[in-house]
This record gives C-alpha cells, sequence and structure tokens, in this order.
C-alpha cells in the first residue's frame, strides 16, 4: 500500500480525530512481519512532526527514511535517459547540465524538471529526433516554463474573467501555502456564472487538473511549483492572505456548527 503526499491528510482534514483515525489504521495495516502486506508513505518534511498526532504513527516514526532530492548527475539522468530509451538526443549536449542548474538549489526541481520536458516533447523536432534548445528558450527555462504557461492562459481572458481566475486559484491553495484538492461545486459556490467557462480554459491546458472524487469531480493545482514560481499566484496570495485566513476560520467554525 503506496500513499504518496500524506501532507494532504493535514492541509485537507481538520478533524484530528478523523486523521488520528486513518494514521492508526495505516501504521497498523501491516503490523505482522510474516504478513504479505507492507505499506509505504512519503509526506513532505516539514509536515513530518504533525504525523505523529498518535502513539501508533509516533512508534513508526523510529523507522523512517528520508529521501534527499536527486543530485545533479541523477537529474542529469532523469532528463538524458528517457529521451535516449525511445531514440532521441538533444541538440545541444549541454542543455541538460543547464537546465539542473537551473533548478539545484530548487525543493521543487524534480517537478519542474517533469513539467518541463513534457512541454519539451510536445515541441520536439520529430523528423530529426531531437529536442532542442530554441523550444527551451521559447519556453522560458525550467523556473518559467510553467509560469508562462499559465500566463499564456491568463492573458487571453477578458478583465472580468481574469477576476474570476484570481478567486478560482485562491481557492485551490491552502492557508499553509500548499495545493488543495477542491470538489467543483465548491469551487465555483457564489461565483459568476462564466467562473465555469474560466475554469475549463486552465483545465483543458492542465494548469489545473481535473480528479475523480467520491461523489463529483475534484480540482487541483498540476504542480504546487506553482505557488512559488507563478508571480501572478504569488501577488494575488499575498494580497489576500488577511482575508484567506479570516475566511478559513469561518469556514471551520461553520463545520464545528
Amino acid at each position: 500500500l503506496f500513499v504518496d503526499q500524506l501532507e494532504e491528510l493535514y492541509t485537507l482534514v481538520e478533524d484530528a480525530d478523523q486523521r488520528r483515525a486513518f494514521m492508526g489504521a495505516l501504521c497498523l495495516a501491516a503490523d505482522d512481519p510474516a504478513g504479505p502486506v507492507r505499506v509505504i508513505f512519503t509526506v513532505r518534511d516539514d509536515f513530518l512532526w504533525r504525523v505523529a498526532e498518535g502513539p501508533d504513527a509516533q512508534r513508526v516514526l523510529g523507522r523512517v527514511t528520508v529521501l534527499r532530492p536527486p543530485g545533479a548527475d541523477a537529474l542529469r539522468d532523469i532528463l538524458e535517459r528517457p529521451a535516449e530509451a525511445v531514440g532521441y538526443r538533444w541538440d545541444d549536449p549541454a542543455l541538460p547540465r543547464e537546465m539542473v542548474a537551473e533548478v539545484a538549489r530548487e525543493a521543487s526541481a524534480l517537478p519542474l524538471l517533469q513539467f518541463t520536458c513534457q512541454q519539451l516533447w510536445q515541441r520536439r523536432d520529430a523528423e530529426r529526433r531531437t529536442l532542442t534548445r530554441a523550444a527551451y528558450e521559447k519556453l522560458g527555462g525550467v523556473a518559467g516554463s510553467l509560469a508562462n504557461h499559465a500566463d499564456a492562459t491568463l492573458a487571453a481572458l477578458s478583465a472580468a474573467q481574469e477576476r474570476q481566475a484570481r478567486r478560482l486559484f485562491l481557492r485551490l491553495v491552502t492557508t499553509d501555502g500548499t495545493r488543495q484538492r477542491v470538489a467543483k461545486s465548491d469551487l465555483l459556490d457564489g461565483l459568476p456564472q462564466d467562473a465555469e467557462a474560466v475554469l475549463e480554459r486552465f483545465t483543458a491546458n492542465r494548469t489545473v487538473l481535473e480528479r475523480k472524487g467520491r461523489t463529483e469531480a475534484e480540482l487541483e493545482l498540476v504542480h504546487e511549483s506553482l505557488i512559488t514560481h507563478w508571480d501572478r499566484l504569488r501577488q494575488w496570495l499575498e494580497e489576500s492572505r488577511e482575508e484567506r485566513l479570516f475566511l478559513a476560520q469561518v469556514s471551520q467554525a461553520a463545520d464545528l456548527w
């Protein structure tokens, strides 16, 4: 059983009893060494202390393995080997090294490279079977590729639609500064009718991902790197910091009521 991004248990679930019950079940699922079940979960290091809410979790945390981000050599392999495996090459052999250098000190280095390579693959030279520097520079580099992608969609909106986009994106970020998955009806609640059309633009270009939920579609940012690398979203978050904290408190009070 593999549970990825366990930090979302703490950013999205406010009920402490629910969190402890989930962690208790997770920690006890493989408590018999002779049994066939093994459990692996990943959690961001800045949320690690929050996992230890109950005695079962505290016991399990004695066997934590800290995964460091891939080093420069590993990141270059990640860029080069998949392309080689399908018969492609980089037209400038120095480009993978430059891409790695651009994100080497970023915590989100791997997601940024992943999205950039996806964009480069869509712009590949199929005739020469190459990934080109020209396409990379047009993207704006690693850090700018995802932000530029979102900005391009935003630029095509009217002023009124951009205001709806702002409200939509703010609802997709928690007060802790992490992305959150939101039911479509909750995301659109209280917004004008044209907000859904704005949302569809961002889901169509995969800036926002739509996933199947229990009862309806749920949406989330394609990568948390948008929160730190997209200047427009960072500006919106800064401008609305007090408002978002107040709304979070009101929402929590409403849930308790």
